[in-house]
């Protein structure tokens, strides 16, 4: 938002740093001021709690003046993630077009391709949903995590942004760098503890794993 000079820009840019801004302010997923989490509250209600008043007003009012959406997101507390863009199925040759643009220009290391849902018809109470009910061409990146920010994941955000902007035509000045691929993946579900411990990691994020392969230990240190 401060780097950029609208002069560089082609078309209209939109920029929301913190949707739900009391949430954000407080460090939090949810807001202080209702509890609500407002990915879990679209399509919202204009008369409704803070959050859903928020959600309904980027639902009905923001999106429907974009023909592309980013929905930037993080692990929060409990999560870690690689860079990763997750994009719902395309419903028509030219929705697949604008997903495969995104997913290209934005050049994560992963991609995680969902296999149902999306469209006009969605009924997904997520922003990524509002963006399929408005007809707008959208992708969301889950990036790092656990309540920080490193170096490496904001390069690589402001990096895919850029080269977004400059594939959909709205930074012509910009000149882009050799991608360097984006490996496609999908979840096989999660593992939990059966215990309470120490956790001791053996991998690390992105790490490849083989079948039978120690991820982690956890100890028990008052047996």
């Amino acid at each position: 938002a401060r780097e950029l000079d609208a002069a560089d820009i082609c078309g209209r840019l939109i920029l929301l740093p913190m949707v739900n801004f009391p949430a954000a302010e407080a460090g939090c997923r949810v807001s202080p001021l209702d509890s609500g989490n407002l990915n879990r509250l679209y399509p919202g209600d204009a008369k409704g709690t803070p959050t859903e008043m928020i959600a309904h007003f980027h639902e009905e009012v923001i999106l429907p003046l974009a023909d592309f959406a980013v929905d930037l997101h993080s692990g929060g507390s409990s999560l870690i993630y690689p860079s990763t863009l997750l994009r719902g199925p395309a419903h028509s040759p030219q929705e697949e077009a604008g997903l495969a643009l995104l997913t290209e220009a934005f050049d994560l290391p992963y991609a995680w391709v969902f296999t149902s849902g999306g469209g006009r018809g969605s009924t997904a109470r997520t922003a990524m949903g509002a963006a399929n009910r408005k007809g707008v061409i959208n992708v969301m990146a889950e990036l790092g995590g656990a309540g920080c920010v490193t170096p490496d994941v904001l390069h690589q955000t402001e990096r895919g942004l850029r080269r977004i902007l400059h594939a959909l035509g709205m930074l012509p000045g910009y000149v882009a760098d050799a991608p360097r691929g984006t490996r496609a993946v999908n979840t096989l579900g999660s593992i939990y503890s059966d215990r309470a411990g120490l956790f001791e990691p053996r991998k690390t994020v992105g790490d490849a794993v083989r079948q039978g392969e120690t991820v982690g230990m956890i100890h028990c240190p008052d047996i």
